[in-house]
């Protein structure tokens, strides 16, 4: 099992732990538990392989038709489903 890890550097460098419930990391920073495996994975990524990976889902998800119209901002355009490769509440720099 994966022990602990904290979010100080790489991806989390400049991730900030607001005022809500974080379900990756408690408020010290600290990976939880359930956590843990995928916090390690993403840890020790590049920033341009995270990058490719991001790009690769959007791809995915177009080609799926995943996507939603706003038709009242008359563009007519097709968007991409918002989605995050890692749980919603992280906000990477």
């Amino acid at each position: 099992m994966a022990t602990a890890q904290t979010a100080t550097g790489g991806l989390f460098l400049n991730y900030s732990i607001g005022g809500f419930f974080d379900e990756m990391f408690t408020d010290e920073r600290t990976a939880r538990p359930h956590c843990a495996r995928i916090f390690n994975e993403f840890a020790a990524m590049r920033t341009a392989q995270f990058e490719e990976r991001r790009q690769l889902a959007e791809a995915a998800f177009l080609l799926q038709g995943i996507t939603f119209t706003v038709y009242s901002d008359g563009r007519g355009t097709e968007r991409l489903f918002p989605f995050d490769l890692i749980p919603a509440c992280l906000a990477l720099a």
